[in-house]
């Protein structure tokens, strides 16, 4: 994956993570249960805003029909191993810390992204922390600046996987 990240081969770099989820939600032994698959428009670019619980809401969010690009913290980008991958296959930087600032390059990323044709992943709380934390603005403001529809993903569980 990383290297279709590197060589700029989207189509094939997304092919190659929705396999990888598959095989990771097999392993885990996930039971997913994917309702309203049917109402999403294969040919949109939407900002998809999931209510984030754990790791595992990547694994399942690659199992929507869409090219999908992730906003991440910048500090997943000093993790040895996910940094390595978030960096190679273009997933999105925002600073923490500098509100103002990270909303501009969210801005400037987000709409070269969803220009391109692939969704952008913004976990609305900025956290792990699910239901704990209220949602931040910025995915909102984001989709009401660029003109692109929200595509709201419920998931829920995923805090009990590697518990």
């Amino acid at each position: 994956m990383r290297l279709a990240g590197r060589a700029g081969a989207r189509q094939l770099l997304h092919a190659l993570e929705r396999d990888w989820a598959r095989r990771v939600a097999r392993w885990l032994g996930l039971r997913l249960e994917l309702e309203g698959l049917e109402r999403i428009n294969r040919t949109q670019a939407y900002i998809v805003v999931p209510l984030h619980e754990g790791f595992a809401d990547v694994v399942v969010l690659l199992h929507l029909p869409l090219a999908l690009r992730f906003v991440a913290r910048d500090e997943l980008f000093e993790w040895r191993v996910l940094g390595g991958y978030l960096r190679d296959t273009g997933q999105i930087v925002v600073p923490t810390g500098r509100e103002w600032r990270g909303y501009r390059e969210l801005l400037r990323a987000g709409r070269a992204v969803l220009e391109a044709g692939e969704s952008l992943v913004v976990f609305p709380q900025g956290s792990i922390l699910g239901v704990e934390i209220a949602f931040q603005p910025g995915a909102f403001r984001l989709a009401e600046r660029l003109g692109y529809p929200l595509l709201p993903v419920v998931l829920t569980g995923s805090h009990r996987v590697w518990a």
